[in-house]
């Protein structure tokens, strides 16, 4: 079964990463996001909703900047990649029923916590360029 995904890597003005660890994969750190469901149409707004359900965060598709779409993890699909600044003052509402934990971290920690081979790709990619930088 093919299953297309949006990741958000909310950063900070100080270039720190969102990251979270779910009820169902406890064992893995992961930028906010989920599954790309037959409503959404286009990653982006999958990725609006899925940050506004699990943070509370209202952010608008002109927000996201896309960087790049990997494999899937679980069989056939794509994880689509964005990034988006946190504003100043943000409040986030943490969904407790599907977050168990979750934090601020630079790149440097975030390439270095167990994750996923998608999300530690982004990571990678993240913390290896200016992509952080572009969106401060």
């Amino acid at each position: 079964m093919k299953r297309d995904v949006a990741i958000v890597a909310l950063m900070n003005e100080e270039g720190k990463i969102f990251l979270v660890r779910t009820h169902d994969y406890p064992d893995k750190w992961q930028p906010v996001g989920g599954g790309i469901e037959p409503e959404d149409g286009v990653a982006e707004a999958a990725a609006v909703r899925e940050v506004l359900e699990e943070t509370g965060l209202d952010l608008q598709a002109s927000d996201l900047q896309k960087i790049s779409v990997v494999p899937f993890d679980f069989g056939e699909g794509e994880v689509h990649c964005f990034t988006a600044r946190v504003p100043k003052g943000a409040e986030f509402k943490i969904q407790q029923t599907e977050i168990a934990e979750s934090g601020w971290f630079s790149l440097v920690e975030a390439v270095n916590l167990p994750a996923y081979p998608a999300t530690h790709a982004f990571l990678v990619m993240l913390a290896g360029t200016n992509f952080h930088q572009a969106i401060l």
